[in-house]
């Protein structure tokens, strides 16, 4: 994290996603944090512990010493044409939804693909 005297991390902002031991997601909110924030006024590391359960998993948060570090000049002109269009366009509702739908998660991933990117994701309701 860039050094930045007026800024706090919010730890639980680093959760995108949390499941119980059946994969059934779980609201945020339910994951224990051992720190609410991170400041971020002076160089240092945090080790942060996520636990939901019996489950827990750990994350470093580094505090980089200049706050110049990893800043860039907007220098260049704005690109224009094909790389600011989208590359995929979802739609449509999920098969899974609809007239005599029966409510459950999607069963089948979507994949994205972008020259070597490839995102792999399922679309759960909670």
């Amino acid at each position: 994290m860039v050094n930045n005297p007026y800024y706090s991390f919010p730890t639980k902002d680093a959760i995108n996603l949390a499941t119980d031991s059946t994969g059934t997601v779980v609201n945020p909110n339910k994951v224990k944090v051992s720190q609410d924030e991170v400041l971020s006024n002076s160089a240092s590391e945090h080790k942060i512990t996520f636990t939901y359960g019996k489950a827990h998993a750990h994350t470093v948060v580094e505090v980089r010493g200049d706050a110049q570090e990893g800043v860039g000049v907007a220098d260049k002109p704005e690109q224009t044409g094909k790389s600011a269009s989208s590359w995929f366009k979802h739609y449509r509702t999920s098969g899974n939804w609809g007239k005599g739908a029966s409510y459950a998660p999607e069963t089948k991933p979507h994949v994205l693909k972008s020259g070597s990117f490839k995102l792999k994701t399922y679309f759960f309701i909670s």
